[in-house]
């Protein structure tokens, strides 16, 4: 396997940057997963890699060795798109086989290898019977795993995957990320892979790239990414329900230090306070919270509880998500109280140290 490192990466489309001096470092063995939504630059990256697009700037590493002017078949990676892709005039085994069967690679595989390859990953794709059928017999479901399956009965020294599963139906979709991730550790592959599913790269990545409009916003671990978000927009696109930011601002009442939002009040020691407003402007600041992090009751159990009347309720299995409306703000929390209906009034609580803070300027994190 390999490592994978870009360094000061662009990728612009005559007036049009798709990518913006892009650094990550995916290593040897690494599940690395770049998230972002539609526009963000993932799949501009993976071609960039892969060799299929030129970098505008910047250089890309695959082993310590650069892979600029190195062509498609010279750099030793496998890429599933997120379009099929499949050749039309072959069946579901030769389409799967094609890789093995390259040029490139004459002589490589046994005939026996081949067979016993490409029905170890129809096993695990669960496609074992669609194996002599055409392209234009199978459902676009189906025809994504196959083009899944060809690039993984390859071992090259990286997999590319562009939102493999994106197409596929939710049953498949759980059972294929633990499958994918089971086969990645147990083959040591390095892959890199996008994604737009918050969710996903959460339970599938070492470390997960975060983009937004091709420039990187923070890149780390789920843990990190998700406890430690370091600006609004990664907190809003992390998480289920979106984490709730407010804005806010810093109060003294009874010789408290009090934080307000339009949804509730906490507590903080001057200490918090000290390190946000470290400028008479920074005392207006936006306030994060996770929908999780927030405590329902019938009654006010702390002195700066906020009451607060029930918007509406959407079930979802053992839990419901609570949605509240402050002016033109929602105000999400999740608890497995199911008693509530639209019209209750309850009170909401949190605590200081479950609080997120950001520039109301910027966007970053504060603390």
């Amino acid at each position: 396997m390999a490592e994978v490192h870009l360094e000061n990466v662009s990728k612009t489309y005559g007036k049009v940057d798709a990518v913006k001096n892009l650094s990550i470092d995916c290593q040897d063995g690494e599940f690395f997963v770049i998230l972002g939504p539609t526009g963000a630059g993932k799949t501009t990256t993976l071609k960039m890699i892969s060799g299929i697009e030129k970098v505008s700037r910047g250089s890309i590493y695959i082993d310590n060795k650069i892979m600029n002017n190195l062509s498609p078949q010279e750099r030793d990676v496998a890429m599933v798109f997120e379009t099929y892709a499949l050749y039309p005039h072959l069946p579901v085994f030769e389409n799967i086989a094609s890789p093995l069967k390259a040029p490139i690679r004459r002589g490589k595989f046994s005939s026996k290898k081949i067979r016993d390859r490409i029905h170890e990953v129809a096993r695990m794709l669960e496609i074992e019977d669609l194996l002599n059928r055409m392209p234009d017999q199978l459902s676009g479901g189906q025809r994504q795993r196959v083009g899944l399956g060809r690039a993984l009965v390859r071992e090259p020294a990286v997999f590319l995957m562009d939102e493999p599963i994106a197409h596929l139906d939710a049953k498949l979709r759980d059972f294929l990320r633990p499958e994918l991730r089971r086969w990645q550790k147990d083959h040591g592959f390095t892959i890199i892979y996008t994604t737009h599913d918050h969710l996903e790269a959460l339970s599938m990545g070492d470390r997960i790239a975060i983009l937004k409009s091709g420039e990187l916003q923070q890149l780390g671990s789920p843990s990190e990414i998700y406890n430690h978000p370091v600006n609004e927009f990664v907190a809003l696109n992390v998480g289920f329900p979106p984490m709730n930011i407010l804005q806010g601002c810093f109060m003294i009442k009874e010789y408290k230090m009090l934080i307000e939002t339009e949804a509730f009040r906490v507590r903080v020691n001057n200490e918090v306070a000290k390190k946000v407003a470290k400028e008479k402007e920074s005392v207006k600041v936006k306030i994060g919270v996770r929908a999780h992090d927030v405590q329902l009751s019938t009654t006010k159990l702390q002195p700066y509880s906020s009451k607060a009347e029930v918007y509406v309720v959407e079930p979802m299995g053992l839990e419901r998500v609570v949605i509240f409306k402050f002016g033109e703000q929602f105000f999400s929390v999740l608890t497995r109280d199911i008693g509530l209906e639209p019209g209750d009034v309850v009170w909401l609580e949190t605590k200081p140290e479950k609080l997120h803070f950001f520039d109301k300027r910027t966007g970053s994190r504060l603390m």
